[in-house]
Parts: C-alpha cells; sequence; structure tokens
C-alpha cells in the first residue's frame, strides 16, 4: 500500500495501466473459483516470498529461497480444499506433509553449511516467510471457500480488495492534500495523520458501497466495523513492510509490477486485512 511518488507522473501512469490490466484479472479468476483462483493467488503469494527472502539476504541472513517459497505454496494448497473437493485433489493433510518435507528439508541445508553461525537467524526468516506471508494471503482461500456452498465466496474474496483500496487511495489522496502532521517520520516520511484518518474513512466508505452492492449480507454495523478494522490494521500491514524495506536498506521490494514495485510492496496491507476479515465473517456474519 506504498503510496506513489508524486514528482513522477510517470511512475503514476504505470500503476493506472498496472491496474487497468491486473483488476480485470482478479474480477476472472475471483468469478471463476476453483483452480483459476487458486493459482491466482499462488501467484501473488510466491514472489511474495521470494521478495521476503531477498530482504533477509539483503541483511545478510542465507535462506533456501526455493525450498521456503514452496513450503509456502503447499501450504495453500492445504488451505484451498473447500476450492477443489474431491478425490482428484490431495487432501489438506497431503499438502501439510508436502509443506513439512520442504521445511525439513531447508533446515537440513541450514545446518550442513560450512558455517551455521547465521542458522538461528536463518530459521526465523525462513519460517518468517511463510506464518507472514503465506498463512495470512492462503486466507484468501478460505475466504472463497467460506462461502462455496452459499455462492458468495466470490463477494467475501472481493471485500479485501475494496476495502483495502479504498484505505490506500484515501490515505494517499487526503494525505497529499490536508497532510501535516507525520505518523510514522522514521519508518515511512511521507506518511501523515491527516493521511491515516483518510484511509480509515475510505474503508469505511468502502464498507458501505459494499453492503449496496455485492455485499448484502452484512449489517450497517459490519460495514461501519469491517471499515475501521481494515482502515487501521492495513495501514498498519503497510508499515510493517516499510520498517522491513528501511532495516533493508532497499526502496521497493522487487520491481515485478511495473509502477507498483513488487509484489510484497502491492500486497502488504493485505497480509493483515485479509485474515481479520475472514474471521471477522467466520464469527460474525456467516
Amino acid at each position: 500500500m506504498s503510496a506513489p511518488d508524486a514528482s513522477r507522473p510517470s511512475s503514476l501512469v504505470l500503476r493506472l495501466l498496472s491496474s487497468a490490466v491486473f483488476i480485470p484479472i482478479l474480477l476472472l479468476a475471483n468469478s471463476l473459483g476453483g483452480l483459476p483462483f487458486i493459482v491466482f493467488v499462488m501467484v501473488i503469494i510466491g514472489p511474495g516470498m521470494y521478495e521476503f527472502y531477498r530482504m533477509a539476504e539483503a541483511k545478510g541472513i542465507p535462506v533456501p529461497k526455493l525450498l521456503g517459497v514452496l513450503s509456502g505454496l503447499f501450504l495453500c494448497l492445504a488451505l484451498a480444499q473447500p476450492l477443489c473437493p474431491g478425490p482428484r485433489f490431495p487432501p489438506p493433510l497431503a499438502w501439510l506433509l508436502v509443506s513439512s518435507l520442504a521445511l525439513m528439508l531447508s533446515l537440513l541445508i541450514l545446518i550442513t553449511r560450512p558455517s551455521p553461525a547465521s542458522t538461528l537467524m536463518s530459521l526465523s526468516a525462513l519460517l518468517g516467510g511463510v506464518v507472514y506471508i503465506a498463512a495470512p494471503l492462503g486466507c484468501f482461500l478460505l475466504l472463497r471457500g467460506l462461502g462455496e456452498k452459499s455462492h458468495l465466496g466470490w463477494s467475501y474474496a472481493l471485500l479485501p480488495y475494496a476495502l483495502t483500496w479504498f484505505c490506500d487511495t484515501f490515505a494517499y489522496g487526503v494525505g497529499a492534500a490536508l497532510g501535516r502532521h507525520k505518523l510514522a517520520s522514521v519508518i515511512s516520511p511521507n506518511k501523515t495523520v491527516e493521511g491515516s484518518i483518510g484511509g480509515i474513512l475510505g474503508a469505511v466508505t468502502a464498507g458501505f458501497l459494499s453492503k449496496l452492492t455485492f455485499a448484502s449480507y452484512l449489517s450497517w454495523v459490519d460495514a461501519v466495523a469491517l471499515g475501521v478494522l481494515v482502515g487501521i490494521f492495513g495501514q498498519v500491514g503497510d508499515l510493517v513492510e516499510s520498517a522491513m524495506k528501511r532495516d533493508a536498506r532497499i526502496k521497493d521490494s522487487s520491481r515485478i509490477i511495473p509502477g507498483h514495485g513488487g509484489a510484497l510492496d502491492r500486497f502488504d496491507s493485505f497480509i493483515f486485512t485479509v485474515p481479520l476479515i475472514y474471521f471477522y465473517l467466520r464469527f460474525f456474519v456467516v
């Protein structure tokens, strides 16, 4: 949810063009569900984990990147069971077993290196990629599967995009127009208190619009509660990634998405908002 650089109009144009390509793909994958949606989510998670491991390497922490990414993707396949039921799709325990084997092989590689001095940090980074990225973003699959029987899965999975992107857009717009007081100057100098408040109002607005359009199952209280929660924790997710990038002394996690940076730059807020929305719907709505 990083704000674009206003001094570079070409960057904003690239962001808009990337969004023009990405949003139709998102809507199509979300409407189809099943394997297309699983692949779509894994295409987000895989690069995000790889970027996280590259940040660890920038700090001098070696990580078996490929095995780490595979373990996270196999974990996601375990979460995807409601979208692909039946004997042709291996059960969750099978994917969890493969994920565990990938992690164990990674550990074997770590402890057999000539210099095991950073083994503890390497293990922490390896597991951190799975816990910080794969598990939370894997909740996209749980959201989609939550509504399979009621045929509302597409709507549940669309909520994080609507609320988080409205938060992002309002935070940037209000911050650029009215921002005066720094929110977290050490971590992200461009973020302001005014922009943060605007982000929360934007997420609440998205909650209202979602209820009026594709999420009629939400009450008005739900719309406000989800808006406030997403508005707060979406920005927390953004600040967490900003803090990690500053620690690794890099500007973007990668340049895989023109105008946006890396997958982790684009979906840092979702790491917090997707599981939040899933558990809110699971306990209070569905």
